[in-house]
């Protein structure tokens, strides 16, 4: 007689593989199920998902169904007078568990199709943009040198929970900070879906990776004695006072680097208005400007060359924030895995394309700026978004409260 056993392999552990368990006339076969749960849902003595657990029924009838055809195809054999291999269950199991996977798609290495997919994928059938293939390069590079940490080649049956734990606490030996290890674990999510549309695994361990969250490590505004000095600077080296004016340009009008670069280098400047197409929504939008932003604006077209690019504007804003003299100290901490490391930085290293953008959407923000405004200017095209930009520490409590009644 066939019986039929679902064990936990790694009973002891905070998550552990489910396996299944076939013995019949001294023979047995145990395979994983590509599975994984916390042994505090598993009920050991039914060997099922507690009753009590989310989907828990869902999932007992996918265990019942699979133990169904497995019994199904020992009696048929039987009633036939076949003799009952280790080999001809084995390739049932395999055969049952590999539902939805092409033939020609098993044992297809991890890295070996995460680069099929850089060629073919497509969001919504669009092509990502250019930004957004980096991030998947940089996943990708990820999960490589992981392999090569681990002397491994990562099969899609190795994505589990205990993969998870493992990879995560390998970005975070390499000094990766929690929001960095959080983009490449969507990516990677991302990734599992469309391998898994596409026929190459029906594993479900990775949809309940956590996305690690955490914010930049500074996030500064400058204050408005800041911009006044920043704004008084003479400057004689033309790329140090190209970052000055998009410094304060984009003070103004807080626009994505890439739309700002775009006003420089292809709109002209007529009346007191951009007309622009966003690079990053494709959105065509007409932005009031102040007669001195367009001044700046057209003198930002005069400095501009070809070969400045973020690299060389951010270099050049270090230099305008030590000639404006922002030597005040900012301190942060910095968590690597359980490590909580204390950072200390003057203000002028600070400084980067996106200051003038935080600064904007904060500043309008405290003017109270219909929000629907400042997003028109920062593109943003949801408030939670937004809110990321709206530095609530740079705002003045005490003139808030007071003035809450007035």
């Amino acid at each position: 007689m066939l019986r039929v056993r679902y064990n936990l392999t790694k009973k002891n552990q905070d998550v552990s593989p489910i396996s299944i368990s076939v013995s019949w006339n001294g023979n047995r076969v145990q395979k994983s199920i590509n599975h994984s749960i916390d042994p505090k849902y598993w009920d050991f003595k039914r060997c099922r998902l507690k009753s009590s657990q989310q989907h828990s029924v869902v999932f007992n009838n996918y265990l019942n169904e699979l133990e169904k055809s497995i019994i199904d195809f020992y009696n048929e054999n039987i009633s036939f007078n076949r003799n009952i291999s280790v080999a001809m269950i084995k390739d049932k199991v395999d055969d049952i568990l590999s539902h939805g996977v092409k033939k020609e798609n098993k044992n297809k290495s991890v890295v070996d199709v995460f680069d099929k997919f850089m060629e073919v994928y497509r969001n919504d059938g669009k092509k990502p943009k250019v930004k957004t293939m980096e991030g998947y390069v940089n996943t990708r590079n990820k999960l490589y040198r992981y392999q090569r940490d681990k002397k491994t080649k990562l099969q899609f049956d190795d994505i589990n929970h205990s993969f998870y734990e493992d990879f995560v606490e390998n970005l975070y030996k390499k000094n990766n900070t929690a929001a960095t290890i959080g983009t490449n674990i969507s990516k990677l999510k991302t990734f599992m879906n469309w391998a898994k549309k596409n026929q190459y695994h029906n594993t479900n361990d990775y949809l309940d990776f956590r996305v690690l969250k955490g914010e930049p490590l500074f996030t500064i505004v400058l204050k408005e004695e800041e911009l006044n000095r920043i704004q008084n600077l003479k400057v004689d080296n033309p790329d140090i006072e190209f970052a000055r004016l998009f410094l304060i340009v984009n003070c103004n009008i807080g626009l994505r680097f890439s739309d700002l670069m775009e006003v420089i280098k292809e709109y002209n400047i007529i009346s007191n208005e951009l007309r622009i197409r966003q690079v990053k929504t494709n959105s065509m939008i007409r932005l009031p400007i102040s007669e001195q932003v367009k001044e700046m604006i057209i003198r930002l077209k005069e400095l501009y060359r070809p070969s400045i690019d973020r690299k060389i504007i951010n270099a050049g804003l270090k230099e305008v924030g030590k000639l404006a003299l922002m030597n005040e100290i900012e301190t942060s901490i910095k968590l690597i895995g359980n490590k909580r490391i204390t950072i200390e930085k003057q203000r002028w290293e600070l400084l980067s394309t996106h200051v003038g953008r935080r600064t904007f959407a904060t500043r309008a923000a405290e003017k109270n700026v219909a929000l629907h405004i400042i997003m028109k200017y920062t593109g943003h095209k949801n408030l939670s978004t937004l809110q990321k930009y709206i530095k609530s520490s740079s705002f003045n409590s005490n003139e808030i409260i007071e003035g809450l009644w007035n």
